[in-house]
């Protein structure tokens, strides 16, 4: 297609209102909600099948994307907070 990186990115902010990399993450938080609330995964391993890493800008995004920590999230689902 012989078009560059950054214009392409421009195409798919113009087209979606974000950048593809906020649309990615989205796209990964969506699902290990969706993972969280309907199987019995560990939370490793949920992670590692979305492509997120378990690290502490993990936990930071985590709580700007849900509003919540992860602690607070897994207590709303019933969950466990100290397994994994």
């Amino acid at each position: 297609m012989r078009l560059s990186p950054n214009y392409v990115g421009h195409l798919f902010k113009t087209a979606h209102g974000q950048s593809i990399v906020q649309y990615i993450f989205d796209f990964r938080m969506q699902k290990l909600d969706e993972y969280m609330r309907n199987t019995k995964l560990s939370l490793s391993t949920i992670i590692d099948k979305v492509g997120l890493e378990r690290n502490n800008y993990f936990y930071t995004r985590f709580k700007k994307h849900f509003g919540m920590s992860l602690s607070e999230y897994k207590l709303q689902l019933g969950q466990e907070i100290d397994g994994d």
